[in-house]
């Protein structure tokens, strides 16, 4: 948001009291009414309606930048989903292989005694240490 945009420019509020835009930023919109100097918050203002400027081509621009708020908070959600989405899913397919190895190394204790370890199982436990689920055993 530009405040240069918006600043001296006239604003009404919902009881049609005309005033000028002092300042304006992401947080606070400072307005001089007639009746004083008044404080509100930018977004939670205009979205509600409390607020609106006399020339309609500035509420376009106002609400083209909470579109845009908008449009950016989604697109970081719709990422953050598809990672955790990517994690469950690698998480899914690391204990399917780590259960296959401790299976497998299960069966070659029987063999070589209780304190052998199946290599492979030990460098996947180390490479994959982040995604194991600890409650999977290795005997």
């Amino acid at each position: 948001m530009n405040p240069n945009d918006f600043l001296s420019k006239e604003i009404m509020n919902k009881n049609q009291e005309v005033g000028t835009v002092l300042s304006i930023d992401e947080n606070f919109v400072v307005v001089n009414f007639p009746s004083g100097k008044k404080t509100y918050g930018t977004e939670f203002t205009f979205r509600q309606g409390y607020l609106s400027f006399v020339d309609d081509n500035l509420n376009a621009l106002i609400n083209q930048v909470f579109q845009e708020k908008d449009s950016v908070q989604k697109s970081r959600a719709q990422a953050r989903e598809q990672q955790q989405t990517e994690f469950l899913n690698r998480s899914a397919q690391v204990n399917e292989e780590y259960k296959q190895l401790c299976e497998k190394n299960k069966n070659l204790k029987k063999w070589f005694g209780q304190d052998f370890v199946y290599p492979p199982l030990r460098k996947f436990e180390q490479e994959n240490d982040f995604y194991i689920d600890k409650s999977i055993k290795h005997e």
